[in-house]
């Protein structure tokens, strides 16, 4: 620790998550109150690999905005409420290059790829209209997504459990559907409440995490989203089928578990590592059947995302620098299924087959406050 930094200071940056802890637990600022305690996090991640989605490479940019407001230190100094604040985060993803279905629509980039004239070759075959050169085939490219937005109520020390010394925060959060895809699987929001245990031995700092979720859908079951209800077949016009659903159900409730740890070194630098497990109860199949998959029946369900626990987990390691307002970070994220297809359990620490769910990142974090008190005249 810098010998200047005062002992507030060095106790707000040892509250905020460190290394990959943030990825999943967010506390707000930390800092001087320049604002009334308003503050304004940036984070930025370059991810490349396949990232949540098999066969499905990327290269992207993320943003997280995650302003705060730290009105318990402004109106409760003092007493139990201090701690607590509001945050939020909002991501933003954009992609450089990749095939993640994640940022494509439900258009056809090339309008000849299913309407273009058809005509008889001299051997009877279908012949398309030449395609112009420099149009892609496929389905329409949306460069830049939002992701769901969280709504955080802190309270970043509630107690510490007395003989141990283990700290406890906890936090209340709400989920709004400002992604494409959640609003597309009929997503309203999910309300979870965390219960975050801290330890600290030396250099050593962990981090348990436990977060029960309830998840709130318009319906049971996401709906198929198609692009076309009809396409030109040898000069016809043809209907296409489209079934009612995907006969995916959605999730009904979930409990998150994680395990974080990080070591701090010279120099302003530290490894950390979190290993989170997600348990996630979807909605029951009404009668044992999956709409639009008519062959489905009770032993089939978990096949089709049926009423069974589905269990997947989260490996994040990473080498971690700051140096008074800024955060660097080099880090492996491998994000999979519990079970493989054989039933066995699968390793969570990273897969480099033609399944990879293996992500390497590069991050950058700071925050509006934090970028002040490096330039106060305190610090000169």
């Amino acid at each position: 620790m810098d010998a200047g930094v005062p002992t507030e200071k060095r106790k707000d940056e040892k509250e905020r998550p460190r290394g990959s802890q943030g990825f999943v637990e967010a506390r707000g600022g930390g800092g001087d109150m320049r604002f009334g305690g308003v503050d304004l996090g940036f984070t930025t991640f370059f991810s490349s690999g396949l990232y949540f989605a098999p066969e499905s490479y990327t290269a992207s940019l993320s943003v997280w905005l995650e302003p705060s407001w730290r009105f318990g230190a402004k109106f409760f100094k003092g007493s139990w409420f201090e701690s607590m604040l509001l945050a939020v985060r909002l991501p933003i993803e954009l992609e450089f290059a990749g095939s993640d279905p994640r940022f494509r629509g439900t258009s056809f980039s090339n309008p000849g790829l299913l309407n273009a004239p058809a005509n008889r070759g001299p051997i009877g075959f279908l012949e398309s209209a030449p395609v112009e050169v420099g149009l892609v085939d496929g389905a329409t490219r949306t460069p830049v997504i939002l992701g769901d937005t969280w709504l955080s109520l802190i309270q970043g020390n509630t107690l510490t459990i007395p003989g141990v010394g283990i700290a406890l925060a906890n936090s209340f959060r709400i989920a709004l559907p400002t992604s494409l895809g959640s609003r597309n699987t009929g997503f309203v929001t999910s309300l979870s409440l965390g219960f975050i245990f801290d330890k600290t031995l030396g250099p050593l700092h962990l981090t348990y995490v436990f977060r029960p979720v309830k998840y709130f859908y318009e319906r049971a079951v996401s709906e198929r989203r198609g692009s076309t209800t009809t396409v030109i077949v040898n000069g016809r016009t043809e209907e296409t089928w489209r079934p009612p659903s995907t006969g995916v159900a959605n999730p009904s409730v979930g409990l998150i578990n994680g395990l974080s740890a990080s070591v701090e070194l010279p120099l302003g630098f530290s490894v950390s590592s979190s290993y989170f497990l997600f348990n996630i109860l979807p909605y029951a199949l009404a009668e044992c059947s999956v709409a639009g998959v008519p062959q489905a029946d009770c032993s089939d369900q978990p096949k089709f995302g049926g009423s069974q626990w589905r269990n997947d987990h989260w490996f994040l390691a990473s080498v971690d620098w700051s140096k008074g307002p800024v955060g660097l970070s080099l880090g492996l994220s491998t994000y999979r299924s519990v079970n493989q297809l054989d039933g066995r359990l699968s390793q969570p620490f990273i897969q480099v087959n033609r399944s990879n769910a293996t992500t390497i990142y590069l991050s950058f974090s700071t925050s509006a406050e934090q970028l002040i008190d490096s330039f106060s005249p305190e610090k000169k």
